[in-house]
């Protein structure tokens, strides 16, 4: 492909990717009862300030919450401002890789990334969901990428390059602890890349590795015990103390990196000379490798396709060939990347390789060995940053992979990349709406009930001057106190409340029962 043509089309995905990401975020999915109390909390905190560091459990954080509020402060409240920071994060994280992508590799590497993203449900329709592990995980792992990738090349660690990497670490771990899986997953490629593979020039990226995950240990044991009247009494020194803690991990490794060689000393001690020792650090990987298979191989796969995505926003099942169909080029992919992962996990064969590939194919394959220590659960949710790191891998396996197979080897999934962006745009654009389905993700149900749109419900409160709510079967309540608070309008009715459920047995839409009732004592 001549080099403007290229260019081009890049210039023409990195377009076309936030124009979905924005298309009509205000009404497409319905209002999450999650999304809603998020919204709600960072309401709570522009009008009274942050009285909790958790978000809607312990192991959430409030830092997206807070910098809501911050849109709330500017914008007003509403489905617009709720999920407009987390599309231009996301979109942020796409051009990010992009750019970094087609500087380091080359155009192609690029455009091999902006097609894994269009044509992934996950990331075009989900990641407009104002929840903290969409709006920011993303962002901040293309950080951590683009900054192990400058280290991996240039062999050096500045000071700000240090800084930044852990303070990304931080702050992915404040918002969920689903991310101390990248500074574990990255430390366990890094261990195994300088055992393994005698990879010991990123001896001072493997200890950068163990500061982040030892800083994420420290946020793990810290956080959760803090109840809102602990954080109310210190809240000033506490946030000092989450601010400080990169700063002191990042001195901290700079005072420890010039005595590496000692610690180089010790592990080939260790392991050089006892087979054994290697053999169980491969065995370990080979254990974790097979875990994630048989955990989560089918959950990917549903994720990959797309359909799981399309029953669980838009309450549509693809026909079961088109589904198989999609199956199959999600299995393609997916095969990619691990047939030529653990086909070239050799040292002769890495060595072929540009470092900046090298690293994140390991990482990649690290982060699945570890993720079942995370979750042997599923949810589309779950599968967002393995997701991110095997497509950046992809990214820059698949050019070379096509024209081993032959361009024409690429119309199949230029194929389904088109059918699948032309069912986002049906969905996006589409005025009315389905009856919500049950599916399987994996072993786990799922239900399409809770992204319903609740415009009926919003009108009838409307027009009853209704702020007081009920929730009924369905997990309405919150976001319908959500619209209430985002009215601009005091008038309420304070002697009705409203009480709805969803209809699984409505013929049409709107697939909810509603009644009016008159407020009074709870018993």
């Amino acid at each position: 492909m001549k080099r403007n043509l290229q260019l081009c089309l890049l210039a023409a995905g990195c377009l076309y990717v936030p124009i979905v990401l924005f298309h009509h975020i205000a009404s497409f999915p319905g209002l999450h009862g999650d999304e809603a109390w998020t919204g709600l909390f960072a309401l709570s905190i522009r009008d009274a300030g942050l009285s909790s560091p958790h978000g809607l459990n312990a192991y959430t954080g409030s830092l997206y919450a807070w910098l809501l509020s911050k849109v709330f402060s500017i914008f007003g409240p509403g489905m617009l401002s709720l999920r407009a920071l987390g599309s231009a994060l996301n979109a942020a994280a796409a051009l990010m890789m992009a750019a970094h992508f087609a500087r380091r590799f080359g155009p192609e590497n690029a455009l091999a990334w902006l097609y894994l993203l269009a044509s992934s449900a996950a990331f075009m329709l989900k990641s407009r969901i104002a929840w903290e592990v969409y709006a920011l995980e993303n962002f901040l792992l293309a950080a951590v990428v683009i900054l192990c990738h400058r280290f991996t090349e240039k062999k050096e660690l500045p000071f700000w390059g240090v800084l930044a990497f852990l303070f990304a670490i931080h702050a992915g771990v404040l918002n969920h602890f689903i991310f101390i899986s990248a500074p574990l997953s990255l430390a366990a490629a890094l261990f195994a890349y300088l055992v393994l593979l005698n990879g010991w020039e990123l001896l001072e990226l493997f200890l950068l590795s163990l500061a982040g995950l030892l800083m994420s240990a420290c946020v793990f044991l810290a956080k959760p015990p803090l109840t809102e009247a602990v954080w109310m009494r210190w809240r000033v020194p506490l946030t000092l103390a989450w601010l400080l803690l990169p700063f002191a991990f990042a001195v901290a490794f700079k005072f420890a990196a010039p005595r590496a060689a000692g610690l180089r000393a010790l592990l080939e001690r260790a392991f050089s000379s006892r087979p054994l020792s290697r053999r169980a650090i491969s065995a370990v990987l080979c254990l974790g490798l097979i875990a994630f298979f048989i955990f989560h191989w089918t959950a990917l796969l549903q994720v990959w396709s797309g359909v799981a995505v399309l029953e669980r926003l838009s309450s549509w099942s693809p026909p079961p060939a088109v589904a198989l169909a999609l199956y199959a080029w999600a299995a393609f992919l997916l095969g990619a990347f691990f047939v030529f992962a653990l086909g070239n996990l050799r040292q002769d064969r890495l060595a072929q390789m540009p470092p900046g590939k090298r690293f994140l194919v390991c990482w990649a394959l690290a982060y699945a060995a570890v993720f079942t220590l995370f979750t042997n659960t599923h949810s589309i949710r779950y599968y967002i940053l393995p997701s991110f790191l095997i497509m950046s891998s992809l990214a820059l396996i698949l050019p070379d992979t096509l024209r081993r197979l032959r361009l024409a080897a690429a119309i199949p999934g230029l194929c389904a990349a088109l059918f699948l962006n032309i069912c986002f745009w049906r969905e996006l654009r589409a005025e009315t709406e389905r009856r919500p389905i049950r599916f399987h993700i994996g072993w786990h149900i799922e239900s399409s009930e809770h992204f319903l749109r609740l415009d009926a419900l919003m009108d009838a409160a409307d027009r009853e001057k209704i702020c007081l709510f009920e929730d009924g079967e369905h997990f309405t309540a919150l976001p319908l106190k959500f619209h209430a608070r985002s009215r601009k309008t005091a008038d309420c009715d304070l002697s009705k409340r409203l009480f709805a459920k969803a209809c699984w047995e409505c013929e049409s839409p709107p697939f909810f029962t509603w009644r009016v009732l008159r407020a009074g004592p709870r018993g």
